[in-house]
């Protein structure tokens, strides 16, 4: 039940972007889950002056391979 409701506010959040957000958002979610390294390169090359997002790109790619080594076991 948490995790549908981590989802969910997840998505409101998410719905709420401005459309080219969405685009961008989404691409560095693909950029993760396929292990994109070059790409998730660029984005932290595009956005060295804040540390903070390339951190949570960090943080996010981590997680979500975990998780993902998870589902794989």
């Amino acid at each position: 039940m948490k995790n549908n409701q981590q989802a969910q506010r997840i998505l409101a959040k998410f719905d709420a972007l401005p459309t080219d957000h969405k685009q961008f958002v989404f691409n560095v979610m693909v950029a993760i889950v396929e292990r994109d390294s070059s790409t998730l390169e660029a984005l932290r090359i595009q956005n060295a002056e804040n540390a903070d997002f390339c951190a949570a790109i960090d943080d996010a790619a981590a997680y979500i391979g975990r998780k993902l080594s998870e589902v794989k076991s």
